[in-house]
């Protein structure tokens, strides 16, 4: 039997090796892309709670969105009042969107029900956007999106009569052009454009969820 050299560390380990480069597949981070939001402290459960019957099926532990909290937030969570709505005749929107497209019947998952947590307080509805047909004067779809506290995003659910359920944010942005590349190089994906100023990038993909950001 030939027996051929070979320099053994202290451990047992063939130092050879070392010497040939091995390279191994590196799965993609399924959470590379994420929503932070920064609360103060002892307000983070609450929160959660809150969003909870929305993200029951389609991120439980908080990892695509995550709430923390933390010292450098400035002011406490506090509900829109009448006044604050009537002071400005002026729609104000926040530059990120939540948008879940569920399974129009999936039980207590369903898009129906789960809108269904929209109808109470802190939630109030904000805006609706209209789609229209582009051969058609008519609607081809809409989405309604409602809010809860200043400054925390918007919330929107679209029912999906087949493929995956999404899970996406809406970020409007100036200079759209040039906000679309600079999304490209971070997140190291190809927008597709669908309509002028709208860009949708595919950041995950799974078996049953699809996650994206537009």
């Amino acid at each position: 039997m030939l027996m051929e050299d070979s320099a053994f560390n202290d451990e047992g380990f063939d130092e050879s090796i070392a010497e040939d480069v091995v390279n191994f597949p590196v799965a993609p981070d399924p959470y590379d892309c994420t929503l932070q939001i920064n609360v103060r402290w002892g307000e983070a459960s609450s929160l959660k709670k809150l969003f909870s019957p929305f993200l029951e099926g389609m991120d439980p532990t908080f990892q695509f969105i995550s709430i923390s909290e933390s010292d450098d937030v400035d002011s406490a969570l506090e509900s829109w009042t009448e006044d604050e709505e009537e002071e400005s005749s002026i729609l104000q929107c926040q530059a990120i969107s939540v948008v879940l497209f569920l399974y129009e019947t999936f039980g207590r998952l369903s898009a129906i029900d789960v809108q269904r947590n929209f109808h109470f307080s802190p939630w109030k509805f904000h805006h609706r956007v209209e789609l229209p047909a582009d051969a058609k004067p008519r609607v081809t779809a809409v989405q309604d999106f409602y809010q809860t506290f200043p400054g925390l995003p918007l919330w929107s659910i679209c029912p999906v009569h087949y493929g995956n359920e999404h899970l996406r944010f809406h970020i409007f942005t100036r200079n759209f052009i040039q906000m679309r590349s600079f999304y490209e190089i971070l997140t190291g994906k190809k927008a597709n454009s669908g309509s002028p100023g709208f860009a949708s990038l595919l950041c995950i993909v799974k078996a049953d969820l699809m996650f994206n950001f537009l």
